[in-house]
């Protein structure tokens, strides 16, 4: 049980490190972490955090826009 937690732990941290690379998309990452399907990395990573890898990258997407306009209001 502990290595299956740990191997879904480290599949989440290389998800997120891959959600972050705009040169890959989510078929991409999901072949990349052993997933045939999209559907089934879909279906892991709104078990691991809540979101949808879509909803994630949308998160971030917001999250990188409100950190240009504070920049760019200083």
């Amino acid at each position: 049980m502990k290595d299956s937690a740990t191997a879904h732990e480290r599949s989440r941290q290389f998800a997120d490190a891959y959600l972050g690379d705009p040169r890959l998309n989510i078929v991409d990452i999901a072949m990349l972490l052993g997933y045939s399907e999209h559907s089934a990395f879909t279906r892991a990573y709104k078990h691991w955090t809540g979101r949808t890898p879509q909803q994630e990258l949308e998160r971030r997407m917001r999250e990188n826009d409100k950190l240009k306009e504070q920049m760019e209001s200083h």
